[in-house]
């Protein structure tokens, strides 16, 4: 890693656009060819992660480091077609964070922090810029993630489920929180570009 001068965060997060097409997807090539080999299912949804960006505000987030990409995230404003939410649930202002790849890491997915950092930055500038969302969402098809999202990232299952092939999906939430001192962590050049949270 290139050294930092004192004060600069060593990682950004900021919207992917077109010219990040091709970094992002070698990236996601490598994570689903990985996932792949090891049967995760719902491992194919990169053409969904590269066909949204030339929306704006991008929903494509992407933590990069010295300009490298190491991970991206769908961070939106909707949950309503996810099966498994209850009608309650679905009046409760949400944000939803999906379909999270990171760079391969040699020290295995339990030890990788860049999901973690992902989901930090994620929960303090909903915090932030949207103090009105109760709930940031996500639906993962895997038992491993579920328990990836709980013991590292610091995720809750709400309910196990099924879609429509009758394949589980385990619902997860966490609340938006402000992170103290992530600032010193993970640069953010975007923070006046809000989303808008979901109502039915």
């Amino acid at each position: 890693m290139t050294r930092l001068p004192v004060g600069v965060p060593p990682y950004q997060v900021r919207s992917a656009t077109t010219a990040d097409a091709e970094a992002l997807r070698a990236l996601l090539h490598s994570r689903e060819t990985w996932m792949t080999q090891r049967g995760y299912p719902g491992s194919r949804n990169s053409y969904i992660v590269l066909g949204l960006l030339d929306s704006d505000p991008g929903p494509v987030k992407i933590l990069t480091e010295d300009g490298e990409i190491l991970g991206c995230a769908v961070v939106h404003q909707t949950i309503v077609h996810d099966p498994g939410w209850s009608a309650q649930e679905r009046k409760e202002p949400t944000m939803g964070m999906r379909m999270v790849y990171t760079r391969l890491s040699p020290f295995g997915s339990a030890r990788d922090p860049l999901a973690l950092y992902m989901t930090w930055w994620a929960g303090d500038w909903v915090a932030r810029h949207h103090p009105e969302v109760e709930w940031i969402r996500c639906t993962v098809p895997s038992r491993a993630v579920r328990d990836l999202l709980i013991h590292r990232d610091g995720w809750a299952e709400v309910r196990r489920t099924q879609n429509a092939t009758f394949a589980h999906l385990y619902l997860m939430q966490r609340r938006p929180e402000r992170k103290r001192g992530l600032a010193a962590l993970i640069a953010d050049p975007e923070q006046a570009r809000p989303l808008s949270p979901s109502r039915p």
